[in-house]
């Protein structure tokens, strides 16, 4: 009875540790796997905005044909990062998320709460001491690595075309 006890013990001890192991390192894993993937092919701190989601798009887990994306792989290492992104012309949505390195997200706006001329952001890490533009908002990223994902609607062709000028007015570059 005793060696049971001791057995039971030690596979609840056992697994628990393998648990907390695995939900600390699988966020982290997925996302080093994400940025090592997506700084090749635009490396860091430069807004990559992919082709138009098809049904061939898999980078990520279903992306949504109804969306367009940008996307900026951000190393704060050489200082602070200035994010920009336009309003959208039109009534389409726009959101813009910043992921730590661990796939938490610790930053949210939408179009909804922008400024008319739109978004000017800066990330920074929270040991650096910065005070803020006009129309900018600086940001403390709880990690030196992270993602920048901005998402914006559409519907047809038409308005693909106008999204993708005001896509490719979207900045992501260090100081």
């Amino acid at each position: 009875m005793r060696m049971s006890l001791s057995w039971i013990a030690v596979t609840l001890l056992l697994s628990t540790v393998v648990h907390v192991a695995f939900v600390s390192a699988i966020p982290k894993g997925i996302m080093a796997v994400l940025m090592m993937k997506g700084s090749k092919d635009s490396g860091y701190n430069r807004m990559l905005h992919p082709a138009r989601i098809d049904s061939n798009a898999r980078k990520v887990v279903s992306p949504s044909p109804d969306l367009a994306y940008s996307i900026c792989f951000y190393d704060l290492t050489d200082g602070p990062l200035i994010v920009t992104a336009p309003k959208p012309n039109t009534e389409r949505y726009m959101s813009i998320a910043l992921y730590d390195d661990s796939t938490n997200n610790f930053f949210v706006q939408n179009d909804r709460t922008m400024l008319a001329n739109g978004l000017r952001i800066i990330i920074t890490q929270e040991d650096d001491n910065l005070i803020a533009l006009k129309d900018s908002k600086i940001i403390k990223s709880p990690t030196k690595t992270g993602l920048v994902l901005i998402r914006r609607t559409f519907e047809g062709d038409t308005e693909w075309q106008e999204i993708e000028a005001e896509r490719q007015r979207a900045t992501c570059k260090t100081q």
